[in-house]
């Protein structure tokens, strides 16, 4: 079923992007994803001979049966929703991860960490002018509420910084009508228009929502907290209002935030919680630790199993699957729940505190999704010529079976970043796009991440259990490798 809708999704998807909204196409592959068993075992002599033991006892473990890592994330997600922070949905989920951890005997630690405790509450945004209609909002992370009185005002509708910086906005709703070219160069207008829309003397901000694509998708994500609310609108409605002011139409917009626990003044109200780490403790070098994980946390829409359940359970798999299969590591593997990613990088900054004083190999992370996995991405200021060529062989020669061997230079992720300016070695696991099956490159044909991301439509419907047990396979074999072996590259 998860596959027939993925086809449908694909086939709907070809055509839509031909629109002049998206004005990109995407040609779908779906051939890695659908890989038979036999593909994995009928492998070439010299490539199955150059995987360690323990790599092969891994891979051949999940080729054969799988791991019951879906059904745990399914069963957490189900059970307990999203996991914005402050919420009981994501103290329940920490309660019962660790729970379930201990339950099987593998070492757990809960690491206490204060969290934003910032919430949503009702929000509406009605056209009132030259007509009335509902227009769908989703309120920005951070963001101040409107108070009691909604804010009703024109708008003006600018495509970038440079149009911002001439417009007259003052006591007028700013709409950014910023078209996706990459996160990193579309992401900012989300997290800094309020800001500067309010030097301006605008009286609210409001951007288009950061995605390649939409089916009036609304996509939300942290803004800095500013004077003035900040919200999210459609793709749909943004072009809407950019063609009725190219017309010159005057539009006016009523506003209503119920958002409250931040100020600008005072910052946001705290909220105590954890991070959690579940350790394989080394058994000849127990002080050189191995680090892999993702953010437990995740926005208060969808479920958060895309962002970052996934990638936080792939972490705990690999080291469930180290633990069944009595594979004792001579360095310690760590399996991190990072708390609060989505809105402070509180957590990460705590496990640092906690840790910076270990001796750490590498710190990785998972927060891409959990589609085929494709390699790793290191951060090159963060590791030496030397040993990344070990790791690039190791990643190569061990993770060749499953095509998620390769390992290049690239950025780190919002959890690891903090090691890389330690000068420890730190990086991220990457996937093949969801619907062009090719590896990430930051363009807006190949970032079907963002379809999903911070939306309702974060949820289990859109990965499969293989598609989660390699990433699973991927982080053991790796952490494996170099619990055992350091960055020496294998003999061949």
């Amino acid at each position: 079923m998860q596959f027939l809708l993925k086809i449908v999704i694909c086939c709907l998807v070809s055509c839509c992007f031909q629109t002049h909204s998206l004005g990109v196409a995407v040609h779908v592959n779906r051939n890695l994803h659908n890989r038979s068993i036999s593909d994995f075992q009928n492998f070439p002599t010299e490539a199955l001979a150059a995987e360690y033991p323990n790599t092969k006892l891994i891979l051949d473990t999940v080729l054969a049966r799988g791991t019951e890592t879906w059904d745990r994330l399914a069963e957490m997600v189900d059970t307990f929703g999203h996991r914005m922070t402050g919420s009981k949905g994501l103290e329940d989920s920490l309660d019962w991860i660790a729970e379930r951890i201990q339950s099987e005997g593998i070492k757990v630690l809960r690491e206490d960490v204060q969290v934003p405790n910032w919430k949503r509450g009702q929000e509406s945004l009605m056209m009132t002018h030259p007509r009335e209609a509902n227009i769908p909002v989703l309120g920005l992370g951070l963001s101040i509420g409107t108070g009691t009185t909604p804010i009703e005002a024109e708008i003006v509708v600018v495509d970038n910084w440079d149009e911002l910086s001439v417009a007259d906005v003052t006591g007028k709703i700013v709409v950014m009508n910023a078209a996706f070219t990459s996160y990193g160069a579309t992401g900012p207008y989300r997290r800094t228009l309020a800001t500067q829309a309010a030097e301006k003397g605008a009286v609210a901000a409001l951007v288009r929502s950061v995605t390649p694509f939409s089916l009036s998708t609304l996509h939300t994500g942290s803004s800095e907290t500013s004077t003035i609310p900040s919200a999210a609108i459609t793709i749909e409605s943004s072009e809407m209002f950019k063609r009725m002011q190219d017309r010159g139409q005057r539009v006016t917009l009523r506003l209503s935030m119920g958002a409250t626990g931040c100020t600008k003044a005072n910052g946001c109200d705290s909220f105590p919680s954890s991070n959690i780490v579940a350790e394989l403790t080394g058994t000849e070098f127990p002080n050189e630790v191995i680090a892999i994980g993702g953010h437990i946390d995740s926005w208060d829409v969808g479920t958060g199993a895309i962002d970052d359940g996934g990638g936080a359970f792939a972490a705990w798999g690999a080291i469930q699957l180290l633990w069944d299969l009595n594979i004792k590591p001579k360095r310690t593997i760590r399996a991190v729940f990072w708390n609060a990613e989505e809105n402070s990088g509180a957590g990460a900054e705590e496990y640092y505190r906690a840790h910076a004083d270990e001796n750490h190999l590498i710190v990785l992370e998972s927060d891409g999704g959990v589609w085929t996995p494709y390699g790793f991405t290191v951060s090159e200021s963060s590791i030496s010529e030397e040993k990344f060529k070990g790791l690039q062989q190791i990643a190569e020669s061990q993770l060749r079976r499953i095509g998620a061997g390769n390992l290049t230079y690239g950025g780190a992720g919002a959890d690891t970043q903090v090691w890389c300016q330690a000068g420890v070695p730190c990086g991220s696991q990457v996937v093949l796009d969801p619907f062009t099956g090719k590896p990430p490159a930051g363009t807006p044909e190949d970032s079907g991440y963002f379809w999903f991301h911070h939306t309702d439509a974060d949820s289990m419907t859109h990965f499969t259990q293989r598609e989660l047990d390699l990433n699973v396979a991927s982080f053991a074999v790796l952490a494996s490798a170099l619990a055992e072996h350091g960055f020496e590259p294998p003999q061949m």
